[in-house]
């Protein structure tokens, strides 16, 4: 039977609230204790996008809608069918670590919705590390399980499990100043499709 979208999706903190991001002294520089934003900071903003990130863009097609897709989306995830949904989350969580680790918040454009509700608090926290000169060491997040639990064109639902390891935020020198906390964490995506999936509403399951 499939699930409905949780009505407690909403928490303090938002879906990075439960990240326990904490911070570490290295150099004589201390870290910040907490990097979370709060649940109703949706609005925070960093510095544009980098030349490669520009390049990455400029690539970009256009729907009949007007609607901006990427090239780089695996075909696989491209399909408006319960596996294409599937596949495009998993490639997500791919572009989660890539935008941690680049720095760059413009990176997930490309796969959310502009009104995406859970959206903008994860990609209000790559802006803020952005702005920091803050990048993750390695890959922090890994699909534990991809699982769907609703599709009719145009439209699902999938109920991602992640493991997100402990991972070091590095400062421009290479320095490691905060750390994402290692452990599990499940949410459900909404999707909606126009040319490719994008999620339309990110919550805690």
């Amino acid at each position: 039977m499939a699930r409905q979208a949780p009505a407690h999706a909403w928490w303090a903190g938002g879906i990075l609230g439960a990240l326990l991001i904490t911070g570490c002294t290295t150099a004589g520089t201390p870290g910040p204790t907490s990097t979370s934003p709060a649940a109703t900071n949706t609005s925070t903003t960093g510095p544009g996008p980098t030349s490669a990130t520009t390049a990455s863009t400029s690539a970009r097609g256009t729907s009949a809608t007007g609607t901006e897709t990427t090239g780089a989306i695996p075909a696989a995830a491209r399909v408006d069918n319960v596996d294409g949904s599937v596949e495009f989350v998993k490639f997500l969580v791919a572009e989660v670590n890539r935008a941690y680790g680049t720095p760059s918040a413009a990176i997930l454009d490309a796969y959310i919705t502009p009104a995406c509700v859970g959206c903008q608090d994860l990609r209000g926290h790559v802006s803020k590390m952005e702005g920091l000169g803050q990048r993750t060491a390695a890959d922090t997040w890994f699909v534990t399980r991809a699982t769907p639990n609703t599709w009719s064109p145009g439209t699902a639902t999938i109920v991602l499990a992640i493991h997100q390891k402990r991972v070091d935020f590095l400062d421009p020198q290479g320095r490691p100043v905060t750390t994402m906390a290692d452990r599990d964490q499940e949410y459900f995506l909404t999707l909606a499709y126009d040319i490719t999936w994008r999620v339309a509403r990110w919550q805690k399951a």
